[in-house]
């Protein structure tokens, strides 16, 4: 994530603080080492073995479904796995809006450039992590849990028994796999899809752009009152 986070401010100095991916594409000459170590994020936030985040995903998914709690289990698995689907597939559309397919900027006004070393070394640190960091936290030789144990607590965790640890973890990595080949069919092979999507659902599409509106309710359930009460503090008492 510290990567991504980064690498996100490599792309906006080199754009020039624009900050609107639908503005970019095409950015993988401009920006080519910014762009790799972008790729190596994405893959290891996706799941993707043998890069950091697939091991702390799987491990999670693996104690969700194997838990003492009865069907409850198997439900957080697939809510956890549905949620790495699409981490992978928003992820992958990151990437592919920015980087890849044609320009979507003015190039007569807009002339994109790489990072500094200040900012792209840092990123090329974060992305050798991202491939390595996870072989510290395998699970049944966390590295990482043997070294936090005399400090934090810990309960009895439920084993995962025969083979179910491996079909656990090859689902965890399709899905991974799914997310991303389905961001880059979308968004690289086929660019038209998503607008014939929206087109057809434009109620569903209207209420997930716009975040189930929840920042107009919290606006109109808290910003306005209290701005109403503040200034009648301000104004009369």
């Amino acid at each position: 994530k510290a990567l991504l986070f980064l690498g996100s401010g490599s792309v906006i100095h080199g754009m020039h603080e624009e900050q609107d991916i639908l503005k970019m594409g095409g950015l993988k000459k401009y920006l080519p080492r910014t762009y790799v170590t972008f790729v190596i994020g994405t893959i290891a936030i996706a799941g993707i073995p043998p890069l950091a985040g697939f091991f702390s995903k799987d491990e999670i998914l693996l104690e969700a479904f194997s838990s003492h709690m009865g069907m409850a289990g198997p439900a957080l698995w697939a809510v956890g796995s549905l949620t790495a689907l699409l981490t992978a597939f928003y992820m992958t559309r990151l990437t592919c809006l920015t980087f890849l397919g044609k320009p979507r900027f003015d190039a007569h006004h807009v002339h994109p450039h790489e990072s500094p070393n200040t900012m792209v070394v840092p990123l090329m640190i974060l992305a050798a992590l991202s491939i390595v960091g996870g072989f510290l936290g395998v699970p049944g030789h966390s590295m990482i849990g043997e070294w936090l144990s005399p400090v934090v607590r810990t309960e009895a965790k439920a084993e995962a028994h025969g083979s179910l640890e491996y079909v656990l973890m090859t689902l965890s990595a399709l899905v991974a796999f799914a997310g991303v080949g389905l961001g880059y069919f979308m968004y690289v092979k086929r660019p038209e899809l998503p607008e014939k999507i929206q087109s057809s659902l434009r109620t569903a599409y209207k209420v997930l752009f716009n975040k189930y509106y929840v920042d107009e309710l919290y606006d109109k359930l808290f910003v306005r009152p209290i701005a109403v009460l503040a200034e009648f503090c301000w104004k009369i008492l």
